[in-house]
């Protein structure tokens, strides 16, 4: 394979991220403030302007600002390997009630030359 290593998709880096970010909402205890970010909020509606065949690596930057992260994936069902790009976020808040309130999302967004190839979307809140 040539290109460099395909990229390992792992679910278990969301559940890395909502727990740092809990463990940083429940350090901050009783102080201000009371809320931790990483990342900019994926808008689901962003997401689904992606159009298979027909979006441009331009045009994702453009709709989502530049990825977490780069690299690329080779599936058992193609014949040689995909860029693909990586967007997350995380947020947890405490509630004066103290319970903590958190929210994550991955999107990973496939490419096949310059346009998109497809895209896996996954959001705690269900979008």
């Amino acid at each position: 394979m040539s290109g460099g290593r395909p990229l390992v998709i792992s679910l278990s880096l969301n559940l890395a991220l909502l727990g740092l970010v809990s463990l940083g909402v429940t350090l901050l205890g009783g102080c201000a403030p009371r809320r931790v970010e990483i990342g900019a909020v994926i808008d689901p509606a962003r997401v689904a302007a992606l159009h298979p065949g027909q979006t441009t690596r331009d045009e994702v930057e453009h709709l989502l600002g530049a990825p977490a992260g780069r690299g690329r994936v080779m599936l058992p069902f193609q014949d040689q390997p995909h860029q693909a790009w990586t967007y997350q976020f995380a947020r947890a808040r405490r509630a004066g009630d103290g319970r903590l309130h958190a929210r994550h999302g991955t999107l990973l967004v496939f490419f096949a030359g310059e346009t998109v190839a497809g895209y896996l979307w996954l959001d705690s809140a269900g979008e």
